[in-house]
């Protein structure tokens, strides 16, 4: 077993080796830029939208990080110097500007976005923004708008990492019985630490496909014994709050809403959707911050009722995660779907992966 588990890693880092050394090559040879400019003379879009979330350094905070939810400070940076020496760097108003106006978009265009409004992009993004004057545009929910309530997976992700120091497992509570069958997970998957992480994975992507009651009556039921067990729910700031907001926003970066509190539009009913994208945006005005011209979806969750309803809004723009081509026609009644690529630490921690990440993404 132990020599199986060696020759495992011995055929990752081969293979992230292979990766970089690929990647490098494009990138130094000038090959990605002939891929790019072969793309776009084939019609793809000259402009690109990134997506980042977190700007930290994980080991600095309470509980684990997903992989892909986080940049490292000097890395983000590493990612301006070269946007700035490489690229046309817009917001995403100038952006959806240019498209409504049919106007021509300079080639190698960017937009920089994040998404949640996480505390950390005021500490250590915006301060490199600013020094490298590149605009980027925050996307939040209003509800949690300077608040430590943390969305429902990070809910879930804590409690079960508190309860498990406390060696105290989730099968151990009645209601999880039922979850445990759904998404064929046992207890002792949680005996080996280092398999914590893949547990909690598999245990969220079951529970992201039932009902919001049915995720709350999970976590009620978990929070009780986390109550008995802990005395109460660790928590640490999460979220930006409007003073901060408000400094960011008078440095260039422009805020946009993402629904006020984080209910995926999949689950919704057009009137609710319509609900939250007007609460969030009356929520924005009234602290002063001019809601961005193009609307996030929560978690990236696309319907034809809410593309409807945002449009009816008066947003022709919705932003989503990953490739989205970028229609000839777009749908009167709907409002069009701009792709954006995710960027995180483990696919973009060198000049060469980001390049690579950005051009070769659409």
């Amino acid at each position: 077993m132990a020599r199986e588990k060696s020759n495992a890693s011995n055929y990752d880092v081969a293979g992230r080796t292979i990766s970089r050394l690929h990647k490098s090559l494009l990138y130094y040879s000038g090959q990605l830029d002939r891929t790019y400019k072969n793309a776009v003379a084939a019609g793809e879009p000259t402009w690109r939208i990134l997506r980042y979330e977190k700007i930290t350094a994980p080991e600095d905070h309470m509980f684990p990080i997903a992989l892909n939810q986080f940049v490292r400070p000097k890395t983000f940076e590493m990612h301006l110097k070269y946007l700035k020496k490489n690229c046309n760097v817009i917001s995403i108003d100038k952006l959806v500007e240019l498209l409504e106006t049919n106007q021509e978009i300079p080639n190698k265009t960017v937009v920089i976005t994040f998404d949640h409004g996480w505390i950390d992009n005021f500490f250590f993004a915006a301060p490199l923004l600013a020094q490298y004057q590149l605009p980027a545009s925050v996307f939040v929910c209003t509800k949690y708008i300077g608040t430590a309530q943390p969305y429902w997976e990070d809910q879930v992700k804590i409690c079960i990492l508190s309860l498990y120091d406390h060696s105290v497992f989730l099968s151990d509570i009645p209601i999880m019985t039922d979850i445990f069958a759904g998404a064929r997970l046992k207890k002792e998957d949680l005996k080996d630490e280092g398999t914590t992480t893949n547990y909690i994975s598999l245990l969220l992507e079951y529970l992201k496909g039932r009902t919001e009651e049915e995720r709350q009556n999970v976590f009620a039921a978990i929070s009780k014994v986390l109550e008995e067990k802990l005395k109460g729910f660790p928590m640490e700031l999460s979220f930006i709050g409007w003073p901060a907001a408000k400094q960011m926003n008078a440095a260039g970066i422009s805020f946009g809403s993402q629904g006020n509190s984080h209910r995926v539009f999949s689950e919704l009913s057009a009137e609710d959707v319509r609900e939250e994208i007007r609460q969030s945006h009356s929520i924005l005005n009234e602290n002063g911050l001019t809601p961005a011209n193009a609307f996030c979806l929560p978690e990236g969750a696309i319907t034809k009722d809410a593309r409807r309803v945002i449009k009816e809004e008066g947003i022709n723009y919705a932003l989503a995660i990953g490739a989205f081509p970028l229609p000839k026609h777009p749908i009167k009644d709907q409002a069009t779907i701009l792709g954006r690529i995710p960027i995180y630490e483990s696919v973009a921690f060198c000049t060469e992966f980001f390049a690579y990440r950005i051009w070769t993404s659409n």
